[in-house]
């Protein structure tokens, strides 16, 4: 629909702070011996909102990035998630024996909005550009959630298992107009 805000209350001053963004975890799943290598091009957010009887929006890429892993695989690069250019930050995990394997978790922030103060939000989009290496492992996503000061809030849209990743380069969307997720 398009009044989705992904389950949070948002407002102009939520999505203007520094440290609003939207977290990202991958997984490699199956059985599989072997490695896979996740590429990720780009991370933009798009905010909708409402300002008087106008339906408006606003894209900007990511502004700043951290991972954080409990693993010890680590994207490479990871400056290169600030534009669609097909420059990739990259992991890689080994897995074997039908291990599944979480992976870093690539947080996102300082996208640089100034939604209008007398604004409501209406949607959020996240944009991922992506690809994996290998088709035999599974690759997915286990988290998707905004975060406010690096704190996880409202709901995880991750696509659990529905597509596995494609090797070949990939724009998934995540909420929408009216999704305040």
């Amino acid at each position: 629909g398009e009044t989705s805000t992904w389950g949070e209350s948002l407002t102009p001053t939520i999505v203007n702070d520094a440290d609003f963004g939207i977290g990202i975890a991958f997984k490699k799943n199956g059985a599989a011996d072997g490695a896979v290598t996740f590429s990720v091009d780009a991370i933009a957010l798009t905010i909708w909102y409402m300002r008087g009887l106008t339906l408006q929006s606003t894209a900007k890429s990511v502004g700043n990035y951290t991972q954080r892993t409990a693993q010890s695989a680590y994207f490479t690069s990871l400056s290169n998630i600030t534009t669609s250019n097909d420059a990739y930050a990259t992991g890689t995990w080994q897995t074997g024996g039908g291990a599944d394997d979480n992976t870093t978790q690539i947080w996102t922030y300082g996208y640089g909005f100034s939604i209008p103060r007398n604004a409501i939000i209406s949607g959020i989009v996240a944009t991922v550009e992506h690809k994996e290496s290998n088709t035999a492992d599974n690759a997915d996503d286990t988290l998707v959630q905004l975060m406010q000061a690096f704190v996880a809030v409202g709901n995880d849209l991750q696509q659990a298992n529905a597509l596995e990743y494609p090797t070949s380069d990939t724009v998934d969307y995540y909420g929408g107009p009216g999704d305040d997720w």
